[in-house]
């Protein structure tokens, strides 16, 4: 099974994905958050548990 290209989303920055990911994520959805060290992916991390604990 495939993922639609709809349900996609591919972000050149930590900052960006941050502001971006809270208008699309919804309840029971699963994400995968891939990346370098460099780019800092626990922001995003932290920015999706937030999001669930409200």
């Amino acid at each position: 099974m495939r993922l639609p290209a709809s349900k996609k989303h591919h972000f050149t920055d930590a900052e960006t994905a941050c502001q971006s990911v809270q208008d699309f994520i919804e309840p029971h959805d699963i994400v995968l958050v891939k990346g370098s060290r460099a780019m800092q992916m626990e922001k995003i991390v932290e920015v999706l548990k937030a999001k669930n604990e409200n």
